[in-house]
Formats: structure tokens, sequence, C-alpha cells
């Protein structure tokens, strides 16, 4: 009986002893440093499960924690048995100084012994390896103006690597400006190489806030054989040919000042919209067509350029495009494009807007004005564009109507009932020749259901601009609409346009829309002396030989051939 309790005993401590081993230990690389240097902070867990991590967020009230915590994993075969090891490296830098205790820390289901460390406050004599400063600008700014924001890191010693935190503030952009730049100056007796950072920063509420304070971890060379291991390697290379066999790295660690700012709302004096806060606003313009000349029924591009100092282009909205009765304009999607000059953000806007008239004679394009915030000065200002008088001219008759001066002109309605001309006829030929053609391969597509052949569409394709070009330079509406429709279904044919408004839907180039919406209220009898093929013709052959056809899936018994008369759409 006693053998068999003695045995069972042996067998629980043999089976309990690696369970009553396992525990996580902590330790510094050191007892004592001082204020504004760095230690670290070693945490070993034995046998580790899943979740072993150790939590460290009881370290953060007395530390920074300068660096991401470096992991490493071991496994040991001891007697046939396994064991594994985590081990986790964390570097902090302590905020005060005295005695930090901290206390034992969780990592899975094993916790740390407690740990104390003291941190010896500077010698008043001592001089700074490193140190931040911040200047900030204005320190009462307005809400989504642009702060300026400084950072300078000075150090004594050639830095090997380093980092400086990025300010924050919460929901607020923050954009670094320009590069840093270097300069050197003398403090406490001392020549310090000085790193300059700029950022802006744009606060999207109004109210005491909090810019978090910069931080900077470095590495640095040293000796050391030197005294305290302070004296840079680089220091003492000039004179030991063997210091470089005895250079080693050690962190460096400075932490600047959070600040608090106030952020003031949209003052009740301004009056505008949207609220624009800008150190400087700037409008100018200027046209596509140099010398701008305005005719009825013909586009004129306007060029709208807002430069705004002090805010980004997210921030920046588009310009007002004043309605006119009897200018129309047809504004595109604006650009937008940030820049700096090494101390501000700096953001251009450009707008291009066509304008056609529908009446000729004297007109008016009215004045615009943005209205602004001057954060320099703190007051309500407006950028003006000022009214400009043009004068819109008839268009010249056509060459036809110059040969042949009391021709009435043919109604576009009754177009398929007015005799021909000659000119006319060999159009209308040249449409039906073109419409077999197309008949003919449609009858060939039917005998193999795969897709057009490229030399047969680019062939369809330069017929129609050669019919278009023709019934433009005789100014022959209805011909032009009918060609033009066929050169956009073989652009198209997954999904053809029927209508002249439709084409437009498809085209990016703004004079071409212009044209073609003025194209389309002629064919309905609206200002029918204003359409101009000459004009027309121009801007469609610019902007539909830049359309690269779409490809085009041919189905056996479903052909895709382009109607020789497509019905307008509604």
């Amino acid at each position: 009986m006693v053998k068999l309790t003695a045995a069972i005993v042996i067998v629980l401590a043999t089976v309990s002893w690696p369970a009553l081993s396992e525990a996580a230990t902590a330790r510094f690389d050191r007892d004592r440093v001082n204020l504004g240097e760095t230690v670290e902070l070693v945490i070993e867990v034995e046998n580790p499960q899943s979740d072993a991590r150790p939590d460290l967020s009881p370290l953060t009230g007395n530390f920074d924690i300068v660096s991401k915590p470096r992991t490493e994993s071991q496994l040991r075969i001891v007697n046939g048995a396994s064991r594994s090891t985590l081990r986790v490296t964390v570097v902090l830098a302590p905020l005060s100084a005295g005695e930090i205790r901290i206390p034992a820390l969780r990592a899975g289901s094993q916790t740390t012994n407690p740990l104390a460390l003291r941190v010896l406050e500077p010698n008043a004599d001592s001089v700074p390896e490193v140190f931040l400063e911040t200047i900030v600008e204005p320190e009462s700014p307005y809400v989504q103006s642009e702060i300026s924001y400084r950072v300078q890191l000075f150090h004594r010693q050639d830095l090997l690597s380093g980092n400086i935190t990025e300010p924050s503030l919460e929901g607020a952009p923050v954009l670094q400006i320009g590069d840093d730049t270097s300069s050197s100056v003398q403090r406490h007796g001392q020549t310090y190489q000085v790193i300059e950072r700029r950022y802006a920063i744009f606060p999207q509420s109004s109210g005491r806030v909090t810019l978090s304070a910069p931080k900077f971890v470095g590495e640095v060379a040293y000796d050391p054989r030197t005294a305290g291991g302070n004296q840079s390697a680089g220091t003492s290379s000039s004179t030991d040919p063997f210091a470089s066999f005895f250079r080693m790295t050690r962190n460096v660690y400075a932490r600047g000042e959070a600040m608090t700012l106030d952020i003031r709302p949209i003052p009740d004096s301004f009056t505008g919209q949207p609220w624009l806060p800008a150190q400087a606003v700037k409008l100018t313009e200027s046209w596509a067509q140099r010398p701008v000349e305005f005719r009825l029924g013909e586009p004129a591009t306007r060029i709208l350029t807002m430069t705004v100092v002090g805010l980004s282009e997210s921030q920046v909205e588009t310009l007002p495009t004043p309605p006119h009765p009897t200018l129309k304009t047809y504004p595109d999607k604006p650009e937008r494009k940030t820049v700096t000059d090494g101390k501000n953000v700096i953001t251009t806007l450009t707008l291009k807007v066509a304008i056609v008239p529908t009446q000729a004679g004297s007109q008016t394009l009215p004045a615009i004005d943005v209205h602004w915030w001057d954060t320099r000065h703190d007051q309500a200002r407006v950028a003006h564009l000022p009214e400009r008088k043009i004068s819109v001219r008839q268009p010249p008759p056509s060459d036809q109507q110059a040969i042949q001066p009391d021709t009435p002109m043919r109604p576009i309605q009754d177009v398929s009932s007015t005799p021909q001309s000659s000119l006319g006829w060999w159009l209308s030929a040249a449409l039906f020749v073109l419409w077999l053609i197309t008949a003919l391969a449609w009858i060939r597509a039917r005998k193999r259901p795969a897709s057009a052949p490229p030399e047969m569409e680019s062939a369809g394709i330069r017929a129609n601009r050669k019919a278009l070009k023709q019934a433009c330079l005789a100014d022959d509406l209805a011909l032009a609409n009918q060609a033009l429709l066929g050169w956009a279904q073989l652009l198209w044919p997954e999904d053809p346009p029927r209508s002249l408004l439709a084409v437009a839907d498809r085209l990016e180039d703004t004079h071409a829309r212009a044209e073609l919406e003025a194209a389309d209220r002629a064919s309905f009898g609206e200002h029918t002396d204003a359409w101009r093929g000459a004009s027309f013709w121009e801007s469609m052959n610019r902007a539909l030989s830049t359309t690269k056809p779409s490809k085009r899936v041919g189905v056996a018994g479903k052909p895709s051939l382009p109607a020789l008369y497509p019905r307008l759409e509604s």
C-alpha cells in the first residue's frame, strides 16, 4: 500500500511539474535610465497558447511605446520533450522622472513578475542629444482653414535612421508640405543640426482641440570605449583607425509638446455660400479661340480659373455659371490641382464653359463673384470677374446661297417632297450605294456569323465620313444628319444611337455636344439660319475621328444592319 501511494505521488509530480514551472517573466535591459532615453522591456512566455501575446495597456500611463513590439519564437527539445518560448521585446520611453512600478502583465493564461525602473532627471548642465520643437500658426484658426504646423528636430550626432510621427487632430486632414529642410544652429553652447518638416492641417469642427505631441525615435552610432558611450562613432573614426571595429548603435528618443488650439466657427458676418476661408483668392478668364469671335449658334469656349491659397482641392467647389436668356452655357467637369510653394497649399480650379449664342447683336456675359474669408486680415472679401460686352454676329451665308441668293431655304420637315439640287441628288445616290454596300456585308455576315472584318467597318466609316463632309459643305442638314447617324451606328454597333442628342450623350467634346444640340434644334425648325455646315463638319470630324469603334458581336439570325432611315427618338 505504501509503495502504491509513493508511485502515485511520483507520477502526479512528474505530470504536474511542467504546468507548475510554466510562468511568464519580464525584465528591463537596465534598471535605471535618464529621462529622454529609451529602455527595452523583454517578456518571455513558456509554452505559450494561441492568445499568449502580452497585454501592454498598463504601460501607457508611464511610457511611450516607441516601436512596434518585436516577437521571436524558440523551440527546444530536451530528453525527447519539446518546450517552446515566446519572446516579446518592446522599446519604451519614460514620460517622467522617478521610480516607475510596473504591475504584473497578463500573457494569455500566464502573468509576469512586477518590475520597477528608476528614471533619473538629467543634470542641469547636461546637453540633450536630441529634442523637438513645434511652431503652430495661427493659434486661433477658423474652422476648415489651413493651420501651418512646423516640427523641428535638433540633433548633435549623425543619425543612422529615424522617424518623426505625423501630427494628428481628430477628423482633420493632414498634408505634408514639400520636402524636409536642413540647417544648423547654436543651442546650449553646442552646434545642432536641424531638420524641419512642414504640415498643413484643416480642422473640420470648431471648439477647443488638442494637437498630438510629436515624437522622434532614431538610431545613432557610438563607441562604447568612450565615457558613457555618448561620443558618436563618426567623431572618433577620424583619429582612431580601429573605431569601426567597436562601432555600435543605440536608440535616441525625443518627445515634443502637445498643443491646444481654439478653432473659431464661421463668423456671422460672412454671408457667402459656400464657406471659403483662405489667404488669397484670384479669378481669371481666357478663351480657347484667339481672337475670340461670337457667331450665332456656334460655341465659344471660356476658360475660368480660380486660384486659392490655403485650401486643398477637396475643399474648393466649382465656380458659378450665371444663367443668361440668350447665351446657353455648357460647363465641363472642373479640373483641380493642388501644389505647394514650400509654405502653403495652393489649389487651382479650371472650368471650361462652352457658350452658344441664340440671338445676334450686343450681349453681356454676367459678372462672376466668389465670396471668401480673408484669414490673414480677418475680413470678408469678394473675388470679382467683371461682366463682358460681346457682339454676336450672324453666320456668313453658305457658298450655295451666295451663288443663288433668290433660292428660298427648304423646310427641313419637307425635304422629301422638295426637288433636290444636283448635288443633293448625288449625295442621296451616294448614301444609297453606301446602304447597298452595308446590305451586302450583312448578307456575307449571315453566312459567317463572326464579327465584321475591321477593314469592312473602316470602309463604311470612311464612306459615311465622306458623305457627311459633302452634306455639310452643301449645308444640307437632313443628309448630314443621315450620314452622321450612319457613322455613329458603325462606331457603336451594339447599341447604335438613333438621334443627334443620343450621339451627343456619348461624346466628351464640349464643342461637339453643343453643335449636335444646335443641329437637333434646327432639325425641328428652331434657329435653322443658325446652323452652319462647315462648323458642324469640323466639330463632328474632330470628335468622331478620335472615337474608337466598339467591338461588334455578330449573332446568327440576328443581323446588326443599321437602318437606312433611322427614326428619331422622342
